[in-house]
């Protein structure tokens, strides 16, 4: 188990399917600033000191796409009332230099150093991740480190009363609303919400197909702040604590 700790909430959280890097987006909501951060990771998915890489701080309305070969991606919103992005940027989440910014450009998805963008309403260019500059078309994919995002059962979703029954059974906790829920073969892991002493309690839960728990932990009471509950990443299930604390439990 390994644990980080920021200074503010973590936002989101975004592995690097290439490289071992995990970019990071961090909001103090007081001062209303934003930043983003690549985390260095070793072979076995620990994450080294956030002193190794530079914390950016990058305008209010952002929002991070993903990390790639250390290379953060983020739209920017010029009207925040607006949800259309009028910006493209990339910073190297390594040394924390700026790279390029494209205007009226959306993200659509990153291939290996190329990253495929819509410029019109049926029109897309392919811009080199480094320097933004147009390249003729996508590489040849390259190998990949899967990232595994859990599934969300919504309140009335079908398979919801089994995973609650589960929970029950293993935790004796009763769990209310929606869970979020990955399976790794011999292992289940589940975030849910419960009540005690009348305050909504957020946990997560690492149990067998058998039904023996592995691993069992408060993350925070009640909603949380960003929209990332938990990862499966190079053997590590990378998960929020209190907002504030980065988590990394080997689960292979």
């Amino acid at each position: 188990m390994q644990r980080l700790e920021f200074s503010h909430p973590i936002y989101k959280i975004s592995p690097d399917p290439y490289d071992p890097y995990v970019g990071i987006e961090i909001r103090d909501s007081e001062q209303r600033k934003a930043y983003v951060q690549s985390l260095a990771c070793a072979e076995d998915g620990h994450f080294f000191s956030q002193n190794q890489t530079p914390l950016v701080e990058v305008a209010w309305w952002v929002n991070m796409l993903g990390c790639f070969h250390g290379v953060i991606l983020y739209h920017s919103f010029e009207e925040p009332e607006v949800p259309r992005p009028t910006a493209l940027h990339a910073l190297d989440g390594r040394t924390g230099e700026f790279l390029w910014t494209v205007s009226n450009r959306i993200w659509q998805e990153t291939l290996d150093t190329i990253v495929r963008v819509q410029s019109g309403e049926e029109s897309y260019e392919f811009l080199d991740l480094r320097t933004g500059q147009s390249v003729p078309q996508m590489p040849s994919q390259s190998a990949l480190h899967e990232i595994r995002l859990p599934v969300h059962y919504p309140e009335g979703n079908v398979h919801l009363a089994t995973l609650q029954k589960l929970i029950r059974y293993t935790t004796e906790n009763h769990p209310i609303g929606a869970c979020d829920y990955l399976e790794l073969t011999p292992l289940i892991i589940i975030s849910y919400y419960f009540y005690e002493s009348e305050k909504l309690k957020n946990n997560l839960l690492v149990v067998t197909n058998t039904g023996q728990v592995q691993f069992h932990e408060p993350l925070s009471l009640g909603d949380a702040q960003g929209h990332t509950t938990f990862i499966n990443w190079r053997h590590q299930l990378i998960y929020i604590k209190d907002q504030v604390y980065l988590c990394c439990y080997a689960v292979s």
